[in-house]
């Protein structure tokens, strides 16, 4: 029996690929590298935030997938701290202050939404990649893919026969899959020194995002301005660090910065066949809508029928 072939090993593509090795059938799962996953945010939310085209139809059940995945999976740890965002309505500066005492100045009024949480997005891939190992998975790591087609995918580490092929590769996935067309956001991610707990939610606010990522570091984001060459990035991750030692105290120091390509897809996720041998899922908020995507993609090429939940994201929908 032709196994089923995974291209990416991103959290999309892990998440694929640890519901099929839960169903039993056999896989492959062929990556480079982690691709832009370990360059994310790793905010989980299930009501804020922008939900394009057939996302919507996926919100409801982000929360749940992630609590399941993380209860059946060792490494992958859900950090359920809440948010804080402004401008927003209906929590208060004293309101605030309780959630967050180290901030020094507050808003008039902000969003608090207890429910989300983050994840340290390239260690859940890692755990995935792992269980979907330890059921029975084939991992082909650093391998570089140059074609696919019904029934085989061609690399730099051989030719793989598939059942069916699951192209989970992001902003490569149009490389791969020409009709599938991809484009690609840039995102900034920082990572600065601070004390540990100083940061005890995830703040979003015009200026930056940011939440602890573990004890003595933060995650922030900032959004990308018209200079991206070198110096201008690195004027962005000053300006973004003086914020937030003006919001949190100056005990705060640059330690990095990234930038990651996101896939994009203009009209929401796209997930479904191509062909009767090729499957994409390739989405945004990726982090979100992984455990989902994973899900629901595994029903479908396992046997367990379409998943009407994924009605508005197939590729033919346009």
């Amino acid at each position: 029996m032709k196994p089923v072939v995974v291209v990416g090993g991103g959290i999309v593509g892990a998440c694929v690929a640890y519901q099929v090795a839960r169903a039993g059938v056999p896989l492959v799962v062929i990556f480079r590298d982690g691709g832009v996953t370990a360059r994310s945010f790793g905010w989980i939310g299930g009501t804020g935030g922008e939900w394009p085209g057939g996302a919507g139809a996926l919100r409801p059940f982000v929360l749940a997938d992630w609590r399941d995945l993380s209860a059946a999976v060792p490494g992958v740890q859900v950090r359920w701290s809440g948010s804080v965002t402004w401008p927003g309505g209906g929590v208060s500066g004293r309101d605030i202050a309780r959630l967050e005492p180290h901030l020094r100045t507050f808003p008039t009024s902000s969003c608090c939404i207890p429910d989300d949480g983050s994840v340290d997005p390239a260690e859940v891939t890692r755990a995935l990649l792992l269980a979907a190992r330890e059921l029975g998975a084939r991992l082909v790591s650093g391998a570089t893919v140059t074609a696919v087609h019904d029934g085989e995918v061609v690399s730099s580490a051989g030719r793989h026969p598939a059942s069916t092929v699951v192209i989970a590769a992001g902003t490569g996935t149009s490389l791969l899959c020409p009709p599938v067309a991809v484009p690609a956001s840039p995102a900034f991610l920082m990572r600065v020194r601070a004390p540990a707990g100083l940061v005890r939610t995830i703040v979003g606010t015009p200026a930056y995002d940011v939440r602890e990522a573990a004890g003595g570091m933060l995650l922030a984001t900032a959004p990308l301005g018209a200079d991206r060459t070198w110096a201008g990035l690195r004027a962005l991750a000053g300006r973004t660090v003086e914020e937030l030692r003006a919001a949190f105290g100056p005990g705060l120091r640059l330690v990095d910065w990234t930038v990651g390509d996101r896939p994009m897809p203009p009209d929401g996720p796209v997930i479904g066949p191509v062909s009767p041998g090729v499957y994409v899922a390739v989405m945004h908020p990726g982090i979100c809508l992984a455990p989902t995507a994973g899900r629901l993609v595994a029903q479908e090429i396992t046997g367990g029928g379409p998943a009407p939940e994924l009605v508005n994201c197939r590729p033919s929908r346009g």
